[in-house]
Order: structure tokens, then sequence, then C-alpha cells
């Protein structure tokens, strides 16, 4: 899964990515630039505990690109940021990053941390973002719906709905309340609209502090984090870690555990295959049918599908040796239309 990395300048979004990306970064990861990883899920306990049982040669974790974009200027600020418009269409969710912490090495209209206020403008700078690409697409519909194309029914209908899109925009809402048709929303998938994703709220916080219990937003998720302390820590060898850990009062890392919270936020479900050669782990869409999982193994298995042999992790785990299983227990078939659910083991029967 493709995730975006967006915040204000200053607001610790950067310093949240180098925790996460630590040994992964593909570039510089500075806050004017944008930098990419590919970033394992390394603390999921079902494929910890899926390579214990089969003791694989290779394990491949389940794995997020994060992408952290350079930070966009808030309202007031002389010097030009990011520009919104420019996130790339194959980002699949953004992770919006708010600053909870004093700073005075950047610009902001108040100097006094306000997630709340902060979460508001960044929400209508996004909204603002889409208003602009929506006019811009709806400009360029209203020229060629004059032209007799053999595309121009087709046209008027996309024209119809960018005027929707357009006027609930001009509202102030974003687009993921705006209730598309299955239709409409495939139709506008390629804009790659910025309020039509999931997004994940983080408030980066000081080494002591907390935020407001409740930050108004459409968010399908939130965590509070002490980002850069906790970054710091990170670096630490694990048996110094804890101790230090402790001294400063940190119970719990979180950072570490941020890729399954945002999957899981963003409605996503996870299985595994597995063997003595690999254990690997996929995700798929909550409610996607065996079929549609099988097709993110292999496109092969989803085109020839026959049936699946499905159990979980922890009833294969139970078992002690997972060849037994399926003559005990856990090992089912299922047809095509089983519904995944988070932890499944498949064994994929095919034929193309």
């Amino acid at each position: 899964m493709k995730i975006g990395f967006l915040g204000y300048k200053g607001s610790g979004k950067t310093t949240i990515f180098r925790a996460l990306a630590r040994g992964h970064a593909a570039g510089p990861g500075d806050p004017g630039r944008t930098a990419v990883a590919a970033v394992p899920d390394e603390v999921d306990a079902n494929f910890r505990l899926l390579c214990d049982t089969w003791q694989p040669k290779k394990r491949t974790p389940l794995g997020m690109e994060l992408t952290d974009f350079p930070g966009v200027a808030p309202a007031g600020d002389t010097d030009e940021g990011f520009k919104l418009t420019n996130v790339s269409v194959e980002i699949a969710g953004l992770v919006l990053v708010i600053r909870g912490f004093p700073c005075d090495q950047y610009f902001y209209p108040r100097p006094k941390p306000d997630p709340v206020a902060d979460t508001r403008d960044l929400v209508t700078d996004l909204v603002l973002a889409d208003l602009e690409k929506a006019l811009r697409r709806e400009g360029k519909l209203e020229v060629s719906v004059k032209k007799p194309t053999p595309k121009v029914e087709q046209d008027r209908r996309e024209l119809a709905l960018i005027r929707r899109v357009r006027t609930h925009l001009e509202a102030g809402q974003p687009l993921k309340t705006f209730g598309f048709l299955p239709e409409e929303a495939t139709l506008l998938r390629g804009f790659g609209f910025l309020t039509a994703k999931p997004w994940f709220l983080i408030v980066s916080l000081p080494d002591d502090g907390n935020a407001p219990a409740e930050i108004p937003g459409p968010f399908e998720g939130r965590c509070d984090v002490r980002a850069r302390l906790e970054g710091e820590l990170l670096d630490l060898p694990e048996e110094e870690r804890a101790e230090f850990a402790r001294d400063m009062g940190l119970h719990e890392f979180l950072v570490p555990g941020l890729p399954r919270r945002i999957t899981d936020a963003f409605g996503m479900v996870r299985f595994y295959v597995g063997s003595e050669k690999e254990v690997r782990a996929f995700e798929v869409e909550k409610g996607a049918n065996v079929a549609t999982a099988a097709g993110r193994i292999h496109t092969d298995f989803e085109r020839g599908f026959i049936r699946a042999e499905v159990t979980t992790c922890h009833d294969l785990a139970s078992s002690g040796d997972p060849r037994g299983a399926k003559a005990e227990k856990g090992w089912r078939v299922e047809g095509r239309e089983y519904r995944i659910r988070d932890g499944d083991v498949l064994n994929i029967r095919f034929s193309v």
C-alpha cells in the first residue's frame, strides 16, 4: 500500500517518517525534499508466529511504501511550500501530521501549538487543492462536450458529476462525505482527489505533553506520538532502550506499530501463505473474497482459481506441525466467495 505523509513545515512529519523508515529510506529524508521508503512491518505478531512454526528459509513481511512529501506552507507564510496538487495519484491513503509542540524555526499563524486549528487549516487546504483540480477538469470538459466526438456522451456524464463534486468542495466539504455511487467512484479514481482518500491523523507531541482529546475531522484513525523522543530511543541498542524509555516516562513505543494501525484504519486485512521455503504476508481490502486475495499472490491464482484451503495463524501454530494441522483440524475448503478474515492462512488450488 502506498501511503503519503503530509503536514505543515515543522510539524514533525519528517521526524516520524525517519523513525519509521530507519534503514529503509531511498531518499534523503530532508524536510524540503521528497523521500520514499519501503518499510516492512517487523512487529506483525501473526507473521512471527508463522515463522516460528515453519522456520522458513525466506521471510517476507508485509511492506508499506511511504512517501514523505515536503512541508506545506501554512496561510501567511511568505516562503513557498509543497503544492498539494502535486501529490501522486498512486498514493492510496494519507497520513496527516500535526504539530503538538512549540516551534520557532518555521512560520505558524499561531505561535503556540494548536492541533485543532492546524488540523482544520490543513483539511481546508486539502479541500482547496481538490477544488483547483476539479475546476481545471470542468473547464476542459466544457470545451470537449461541444465537439462531436465518439466520447461526447461520456464527457457529458463526467461533466455533470464534476460539477456536483465542485459544488461539494466549494461548500468546504471533503469528498469522502460525498457518497459516490460505485460507478461514480470508478470514474473519478484517476483524478486522485486527496479528500476522497482515507486519512490517518498523527499529532506529533513534545517529549512531555498531550494533545487535545477531541480533534474534529473525517479521519479513519488517529495516534499521538512523541516522535523525536521515540526516534532517538529507537536508535539505541535494544538492551539500553527500555531503561532510557523508563527514565523518560515513555511506557510504550508507538512508532513500530504505526504500519498496522494505519492499514487497519484504512480498512485492510492481512492474510498469509507459508511453507518451509517462505512465509509471506499480504493485504487486501476488508470484505474481499478469497479469489481476489489469490490474485494478490499471483494473477494466475485468481484467473484459474478452483478452491482455497484455509486456516488461521493460531490454529496452524497450535498444531505444532503445519503439515499435521491439515489432518488434525483447522484447514477447511472454501469456494471463491469466501470473505478473507484477518489472520487467514491460504493454500490456493488453481488451474490455468
